[in-house]
């Protein structure tokens, strides 16, 4: 289990030790097609050889829809993949198509005027949550673009939550990674269902990780991070 500091956002959290990724500084083999990548593998999604990443049973099953144009590098979809990969399906827009088979039983994560509140639905009839991932610009129009097939699923909206997200953007600090949305999502569905919502906690393992890192090259360089006022907050553990 990874020990974080008092002080971090991730106190308290159950996320699986960061001593294989802290301890790396080559790039390995993935475990499918061969490429070398440091943690994981962008192209087929998977961990590197020497990574033993922790996987996460997830409440419902889950789709990822982004847009092709939002860079694996930016992207935290990804992480949720391979937390999940069995749970887990990432459709890249506009070239893959992608389809609702049981509307009824589905749900939209995105906040429009019709969105409705976790504790305002029956869970337990809800087996798919759908992901937009891209800029908020992109989300938007992925939505429009695909009007008609989520004219019968449910919208769902989450807590308000501040971003830790180290890329900027100028919308909201309550404007989320993919990756967080899906966290407090998954979260606040398990406290509903009255389940243990710490089960999910590995979810963030990558993105507590690299939060961890940018934090202890900021603070020990004494370096400006100029992108974001007052992002760096604490020294981590590393």
């Amino acid at each position: 289990m990874e020990e974080f500091l008092k002080s971090s956002p991730f106190y308290g959290f159950h996320i699986s030790s960061h001593d294989e990724l802290r301890n790396t500084e080559d790039r390995h083999r993935c475990n499918v097609c061969g490429q070398l990548g440091k943690y994981y593998c962008k192209n087929t999604k998977c961990g590197v050889s020497y990574v033993d990443i922790p996987k996460v049973r997830l409440p419902i099953s889950l789709d990822i829809i982004k847009h092709s144009r939002e860079k694996d590098s930016k992207s935290t979809a990804i992480h949720a993949k391979l937390a999940s990969p069995s749970e887990t399906n990432i459709y890249l827009f506009p070239e893959e198509d992608f389809s609702i088979d049981n509307p009824e039983e589905t749900l939209l994560l995105f906040p429009s005027v019709d969105a409705k509140p976790i504790s305002q639905l029956d869970c337990e009839k809800y087996k798919k949550l759908i992901v937009i991932d891209g800029t908020w610009k992109q989300a938007k129009m992925m939505v429009k673009s695909n009007k008609e097939k989520f004219s019968k699923v449910q919208k769902v909206c989450i807590q308000q939550k501040e971003t830790l997200f180290w890329r900027h953007q100028r919308v909201s600090k309550y404007c989320l990674a993919t990756i967080e949305a899906i966290y407090h999502f998954m979260i606040e569905f398990l406290a509903e269902k009255g389940q243990d919502s710490k089960s999910v906690d590995n979810l963030l393992f990558f993105f507590s990780f690299f939060y961890n890192r940018i934090q202890n090259h900021y603070t020990t360089n004494d370096i400006p991070f100029v992108r974001i006022p007052d992002y760096i907050k604490y020294e981590t553990n590393e």
